[in-house]
């Protein structure tokens, strides 16, 4: 793949979600894994979207969305291609794969052109990978993250599993995951690979346990979302110790949030507070410095 195994690999992740202004927290994850690894290799992002004539005229008559962002170490490529209809799932995936392709083709004005795709999820961003990846004799490897897979697998059918299997490589982030989709008839081999965390800023130091007559100091990274299970958390807290605070760094989704308040079923309750995803990353640290137990909850995936 690589006419020279000294250089930094070239390798173009290709992303459905990716935080901005309006959705901070949105693909935040991703941002951090792409900061991870620049320093390793000559990194692109790309974000291929659709446009319908009804969507670009209830936005205002502006032009497709492209552009080009340089970030720390790398670059987004923003694409968007118009599909007459986002009814029609032949077209958005046609119009998705356009866009990838299109972005795919700033990375290579830049940097040469990608001898990877590292795609996050196969029902948008993996099935586009896949075939610009054919294009150019690339291979691609995608992670599922996705917690609500078998929900996908209900809208897409067949078609899904065929992404999976025609992957080069299949990662997820947990056992858990893994397990789920055995269990929804993916055969091929899959490889757990853990999301990773900032761990210069998050250090995992031993934690010493609260002493007598004070209460646990709990503090979990999430969003708040019916999917995250954070109910479950808080009755696992509860039953930890009576009393116990629970801090919540993320941002809460109002129509699903869970909110702080009493466990049901534990010995005691569980208090919280929110800390916004616009919060800077000093603050979290500090709140994760003064807990005597932290936890990364992601909902059925496990990946903690």
């Amino acid at each position: 793949m690589r006419s020279d195994p000294g250089r930094p690999a070239r390798v173009l992740m290709a992303v459905e979600a990716w935080p901005d202004d309006r959705s901070p927290s949105d693909g935040v994850f991703l941002r951090d894994q792409a900061r991870a690894l620049a320093p390793h290799l000559v990194l692109g992002v790309a974000i291929g979207r659709t446009c319908s004539p009804r969507q670009w005229l209830r936005r205002g008559p502006t032009p497709t969305r492209n552009a080009v962002i340089r970030e720390e170490g790398f670059c987004v490529f923003r694409a968007e291609c118009f599909v007459a209809t986002t009814r029609s799932r032949r077209l958005l995936s046609s119009g998705r794969v356009r866009a990838l392709a299109r972005a795919a083709e700033g990375f290579e004005r830049l940097f040469g052109p990608p001898e990877l795709i590292h795609a996050h999820g196969a029902a948008f961003a993996g099935e586009a990978a896949l075939e610009v990846a054919r294009r150019r004799g690339i291979p691609v490897v995608i992670t599922e993250h996705y917690s609500f897979v078998d929900e996908l697998l209900r809208t897409y059918g067949p078609r899904l599993l065929d992404v999976y299997e025609a992957a080069d490589v299949l990662l997820v982030p947990s056992a858990e995951q893994s397990r789920r989709l055995r269990e929804l008839g993916v055969c091929r081999a899959i490889r757990v690979r853990h999301n990773a965390v900032d761990a210069g800023l998050f250090a995992f130091e031993p934690i010493a346990p609260p002493a007598p007559g004070e209460s646990w100091r709990i503090l979990t990274v999430t969003r708040d979302h019916e999917v995250k299970d954070v109910p479950l958390l808080m009755d696992a807290l509860g039953r930890l110790a009576p009393g116990a605070c629970r801090w919540m760094c993320g941002s809460s989704d109002p129509e699903n949030s869970t909110g702080p308040g009493p466990c049901p079923g534990g010995s005691g309750s569980v208090t919280g507070s929110a800390l916004s995803a616009r919060c800077p990353a000093r603050k979290w640290r500090d709140r994760w410095a003064a807990a005597t137990s932290r936890s990364v909850p992601a909902g059925s995936r496990r990946s903690g």
